[in-house]
């Protein structure tokens, strides 16, 4: 079942790069499953868009974390310090 997740995060990526909630969605996915570098580059895809997204900063820090990259993990922290006031809702 839970290859079936992955995989079904992956095609949604494949099809639907530019929606929002499926950059969300995958990024999680992909964290979950190990695999933190997917996840960081979808998280980046996600803040080109939007570079505000409080939430997208911390998870990126979250993953840099997890690959061992202390000084950009720090710089994704501080950026969801500054953008959190701005940020409206938490991901569902």
């Amino acid at each position: 079942e839970s290859r079936d997740a992955k995989t079904w995060c992956e095609l949604a990526v494949f099809w639907r790069p530019e929606k929002t909630k499926v950059l969300q969605v995958a990024s999680d996915c992909f964290a979950m499953f190990g695999e933190p570098a997917k996840a960081a580059e979808l998280l980046k895809q996600l803040l080109t868009a939007y570079p505000h997204d409080a939430i997208a900063w911390l998870k990126l820090g979250n993953m840099m974390t997890a690959q061992r990259q202390a000084p950009d993990a720090l710089r994704c922290y501080d950026e969801a310090i500054e953008h959190a006031s701005e940020t409206k809702a938490v991901w569902d």
